[in-house]
């Protein structure tokens, strides 16, 4: 499903008070990894933010331009479209920062890749920061966290200078 919100969800077993307060930003998911994309959403949600999820970079585009997420978490490696176009993670960055709309969204890319070899080309392809899927998920809040704190100061200021990685 395009785009679907998971804002309400939560696994089962765990009480809603768990949850931290709204933060009112939006963070799109990107992976064709169900059990990723389950957990990084999970994660996500009981943090307090608002969750969107695509499967491929054509379903991430789509979402993109009818909602401008706030942060997108972009899996590196995804599957081609039915037309056969690779939207890998590169190029869906790489179609993000050719519209003004867009290029001030900060992108974590991530990868259970090489971590030497995606973290290069990650960051070399424009993303904001990489996560490595086998590393503590708590890191992935702090990536997350760190890219709309900068995103923010790069869109209002035009800087591009910064990238992280965990």
């Amino acid at each position: 499903m395009t785009g679907r919100r998971v804002v309400g969800e939560h696994p089962p077993g765990t009480a809603e008070v768990l949850r931290k307060p709204a933060r009112h930003k939006t963070v799109l998911v990107v992976d064709d990894d169900p059990v990723f994309l389950k957990t990084a959403t999970t994660q996500l949600v009981n943090e307090g933010f608002e969750v969107l999820t695509a499967r491929d970079g054509c379903e991430a585009i789509r979402t993109v331009r009818k909602t401008k997420p706030d942060l997108m978490l972009l899996d590196m490696n995804l599957p081609m479209d039915v037309t056969g176009v690779p939207w890998n993670g590169g190029r869906v960055v790489s179609w993000l920062y050719r519209f003004d709309a867009f290029k001030h969204i900060p992108v974590v890319m991530v990868s259970a890749g090489d971590p030497v070899k995606t973290t290069r080309e990650a960051l070399n392809s424009g993303a904001t920061a990489f996560f490595h899927k086998q590393m503590n998920q708590a890191h992935l809040l702090t990536l997350v966290d760190h890219s709309l704190q900068r995103g923010t100061a790069r869109s209002s200021t035009g800087n591009t200078d910064f990238v992280y990685q965990i």
